[in-house]
């Protein structure tokens, strides 16, 4: 005998360990562990609604946490790239200075996506241009964007698109346990590895432009130094990612 629902027996029963049960249809504590029960055609499946009313109230109520999520953490992740950013070592030798930046940017890209980790380094990069002290050194407004320096910050949304990119690739193949462990973390490295270059081609190309150096010139003075920090900020940006991933993803479910 099937157990009942709010006095209805229900009709139907699947496993969906998962299920979304609004509270104004109550269900037995015991029903919702490891079964979605369905009272006639008002069912639910997961996060797909049949019935008009579900329809009209979960998802509508789901899509606007969800999207607040979203910003919420888009503005975390804008916000972490200026700290890091603020905290910065200038080189007397270098017009660049050093700063963990990257490693926000990174974190960005592969804990919220491409999309969503550009984003958040666009939103980054136009507080600085509006004037807020979010750069090097508690700096901020066109000026910097437009000096030597400009195209290293404008390369933080690129870095971020690349490394969710791949990553979020990699995610969405479905393979057997160790091997899509193996995927994605190539999938990861190989971001990595390509935001640092974009990051890297477009600051190095402004700085020629804007101060009229070589290539060999600009390399050394604005790539060379910076290589084995990078290395550790790609390091630790890769075990944060694989760490904090899953808890990022279920907050954003």
């Amino acid at each position: 005998m099937q157990p009942e629902c709010n006095g209805v027996a229900p009709d139907i029963t699947l496993d969906c360990k998962d299920a979304y049960l609004p509270e104004k249809y109550p269900v037995s504590p015991r029903l919702i562990r490891g079964k979605a029960h369905f009272i006639n055609e008002e069912y639910i499946e997961g996060r797909h609604f049949i019935n008009k009313e579900y329809n009209k109230e979960g998802i509508v109520n789901m899509t606007e946490r969800n999207r607040t999520k979203h910003l919420v953490l888009c503005s975390f992740f804008a916000a972490l790239t200026g700290i890091c950013s603020i905290v910065s070592i200038p080189l007397p030798f270098s017009p660049v200075p050093v700063n963990l930046a990257l490693l926000s940017v990174y974190m960005a890209g592969g804990l919220l996506g491409a999309r969503s980790g550009a984003a958040s380094q666009l939103v980054y990069l136009l507080l600085g241009a509006a004037g807020v002290p979010v750069f090097h050194n508690l700096t901020g407004g066109l000026a910097i964007l437009t000096g030597p320096t400009g195209g290293f910050i404008a390369g933080y949304v690129a870095a971020a698109f690349l490394v969710g990119a791949f990553y979020q690739r990699s995610l969405a193949i479905k393979k057997g346990d160790v091997t899509a462990s193996y995927s994605q973390n190539t999938a990861l490295i190989i971001g990595l590895l390509t935001g640092l270059t974009a990051c890297y081609t477009l600051g190095t190309l402004w700085f020629m432009y804007t101060s009229g150096a070589g290539l060999a010139s600009a390399l050394l003075l604005c790539v060379v130094p910076f290589l084995p920090g990078d290395a550790l900020k790609i390091l630790a940006a890769f075990f944060l990612i694989r760490k904090l991933h899953p808890l990022v993803n279920k907050i954003q479910s």
